[in-house]
């Protein structure tokens, strides 16, 4: 039995080319969204700033469910194990006072080894020192509350 090659040829193995072209538009689309998603977490991941870790553990050892007690001072509070180590920090909490003025409730600065050197540097920060900074909430000895904001210099 011989079949003709022609009539097989026409039935076998073909596809509408508006249907190839949307496959193969749709596979590129996914292709470039995997690959940008991908390339989202891949440099996220690499990011060797300090100052969102800082700012977090300075975070974590100075609030007390996100609020600062303004009678306990960070000098006191802190010790060399909650900052980067082989890094200068300067650390500020503000808060907005009763007239609407942002107003310094404590302030330190530590050298590279955690010592607590007081309040301020006694030099301009570098250029290349990184900050951070998030909101919370500054507890007065009298007991009101006000909303603050702790912000982290760090550099090496």
């Amino acid at each position: 039995m011989l079949f003709s090659s022609t009539s097989e040829s026409t039935t076998r193995g073909q596809t509408e080319p508006i249907a190839a072209l949307f496959a193969v538009s749709f596979m590129v689309i996914g292709l470039t969204l995997f690959a940008g998603y991908h390339y989202g977490v891949v440099e996220d991941s690499t990011d060797r700033s300090i100052d969102r870790p800082a700012l977090d553990a300075v975070y974590d050892h100075t609030t007390d469910r996100g609020r600062f007690n303004s009678g306990e001072s960070l000098g006191a509070t802190l010790e060399p194990r909650h900052l980067p180590r082989g890094h200068n920090i300067y650390i500020e909490i503000r808060y907005r006072n009763n007239i609407g003025e942002q107003e310094i409730i404590d302030q330190a600065y530590f050298d590279g080894d955690g010592n607590y050197l007081g309040t301020t540097p006694d030099y301009r920060f570098p250029p290349n020192a990184e900050n951070a900074s998030r909101p919370l909430v500054v507890e007065r000895p009298d007991g009101r509350t006000h909303g603050g904001r702790l912000q982290v210099t760090v550099w090496e």
